[in-house]
């Protein structure tokens, strides 16, 4: 088992490196995480659109359905350069596990919602201000600036998740290749080779990430609505604490 495992970490290294003097495969790794961001949010307005209403359970669920679109692409990633095995990257790759004892190490260098939101906070005629709240800054109420950070919150974690994910595409992309293309059909036939699925490397790799953007988002859609308990998106809550 110790032989097997390195030589998948020096193929790993190998496709790594390549990957790295190549330079698209953090590129790619955007495209991956755009599209699965945006299905996310378009999960969630589905979501609130056939009733669900508790951002609390919507938000988290969202972030699911992004996780599963962002395997699926890795998936059709992995299935593509299964079909042209032989072609992949270029021959300077070589796919015979007994030829991998011959491969030097290389270490790269590196590393719109429902319902009226007017009606969901309370104003007053005149010049009296709003009541309740604490104190004003700008037409935003105590509420409604605590309601801007945890929008702002939400922004901030996907995006920094979101780059730790691209910032790790050469690694993650080549434990893919190496599990799901160079030993597939392999490992089953040789028990030196590790027999672990490509996709259970990924979820190791990207499982922080999206316990964070889980927890995260579960406990932004709480706050939200224990601020505003009526309100069942972002842009309701905004409104409801905002002075006009």
């Amino acid at each position: 088992m110790t032989d097997s495992n390195s030589a998948r970490e020096r193929a790993i290294r190998y496709v790594e490196a390549h990957l790295l003097r190549r330079g698209w495969s953090k590129i790619l790794m955007l495209n991956f995480t755009v599209v699965a961001a945006l299905m996310g949010f378009l999960a969630s307005i589905w979501l609130h659109a056939v009733g669900m209403d508790s951002m609390a359970i919507r938000y988290p669920l969202s972030v699911g359905i992004a996780y599963m679109v962002f395997l699926l692409e890795l998936s059709f990633f992995v299935s593509h350069h299964r079909a042209n095995r032989k072609t992949f990257v270029d021959d300077s790759i070589l796919w015979h596990f007994t030829d991998l004892s011959g491969v030097q190490q290389v270490v790269p260098t590196g590393g719109g919602g429902r319902g009226s939101p007017a009606t969901l906070a309370e104003k007053t005629d005149g010049g009296t201000g709003g009541g309740g709240g604490g104190f004003d800054a700008g037409g935003i109420n105590g509420d409604g600036i605590v309601v801007v950070l945890l929008i702002l919150v939400a922004i901030v974690s996907t995006v920094l998740t979101s780059l730790f994910v691209i910032n790790q595409a050469p690694l993650l992309l080549a434990e893919a290749l190496v599990d799901g293309v160079l030993f597939f059909g392999i490992a089953r036939r040789m028990n030196r080779i590790s027999n672990q699925h490509w996709i259970s490397g990924v979820m190791r790799r990207t499982l922080v990430p999206l316990l964070i953007l889980v927890v995260g988002y579960s406990a932004i859609g709480i706050g939200l609505q224990s601020i505003a308990p009526k309100v069942t998106t972002m842009a309701e809550a905004f409104c409801a604490t905002h002075h006009r």
